[in-house]
C-alpha cells in the first residue's frame, strides 16, 4: 500500500515539474511582432490576400520565410499563404499571431531549399491546438503511375512524383529588409 502511494506521488512531481519545462519550450517559440517596422507590411499583405478571397471560409495562416545573408545587408522575408498543415513534416522555427492572422516563421541562412530539420513532435502538438481548425488536412500521398513505351517497343512503369513546393505563386510577396530600417517590397500593394 506505502509503494502504490510513494510512486503516485513520485508520478505527480515528476509530471508536475516535467510539464511546465515543455509548456515553457512551447511558449518560448511563440514571437510577437508588435513595435517592429515590417508590421504595417505584414497587415497589408493579410488586407491584401482577405480581399482577393486567399483565405476561403477563414482558413489559412502566412508563412513567413525569413532568409538571412551574412554576406548582404539585406535580410529577405518571403511571404505566402497556405491553407494545409504541411508544417507537420517540416514545423516552423517559431510561430506568431498578430490580430487573428498567425504566422509560421521559418528561419533560414542562405540557400532555402536546402533546409533540413528534424520534427519536434512537441511543438508540432502544439501547433496542432494553436491553429486549431485553420487549416485544412491534406489527403495521403498517393501513388501514381505512368506507362512509357521506349524505342525498341517496350514498355517502362514509372512512379511519378509531384509535390507542390513554396506558396501559390499570386499571393506572394518579398520584403527586402536593410539593415538601416528601410524596408522594399518586389511588387506594389494591390489597393
Amino acid at each position: 500500500m506505502y509503494s502504490f502511494f510513494r510512486f503516485t506521488i513520485y508520478g505527480i512531481l515528476i509530471t508536475v515539474c516535467w510539464a511546465p519545462g515543455a509548456l515553457f519550450a512551447q511558449h518560448a517559440r511563440k514571437l510577437s511582432l508588435w513595435g517592429q517596422k515590417v508590421v504595417p507590411y505584414l497587415k497589408n499583405f493579410e488586407r491584401e490576400c482577405s480581399r482577393d478571397l486567399y483565405f476561403p471560409e477563414g482558413m489559412g495562416v502566412i508563412n513567413v520565410i525569413r532568409i538571412k545573408d551574412d554576406t548582404d545587408s539585406t535580410d529577405l522575408w518571403r511571404l505566402s499563404v497556405v491553407l494545409d498543415d504541411r508544417y507537420k513534416d517540416s514545423p516552423p522555427d517559431s510561430v506568431a499571431q498578430l490580430g487573428q492572422q498567425i504566422y509560421f516563421i521559418y528561419d533560414v541562412a542562405g540557400n532555402y531549399l536546402s533546409r533540413k530539420k528534424e520534427t519536434d513532435q512537441v511543438f508540432v502538438n502544439y501547433l496542432n491546438e494553436f491553429v486549431a481548425d485553420r487549416l485544412y488536412t491534406r489527403p495521403p500521398k498517393q501513388q501514381r503511375w505512368a506507362e512509357f513505351r521506349t524505342k525498341k517497343g517496350e514498355y517502362i512503369r514509372e512512379e511519378i512524383n509531384k509535390d507542390m513546393v513554396g506558396g501559390y505563386p499570386r499571393n506572394t510577396i518579398e520584403l527586402y529588409i536593410k539593415r538601416d530600417g528601410t524596408i522594399k517590397t518586389s511588387r506594389p500593394f494591390r489597393e
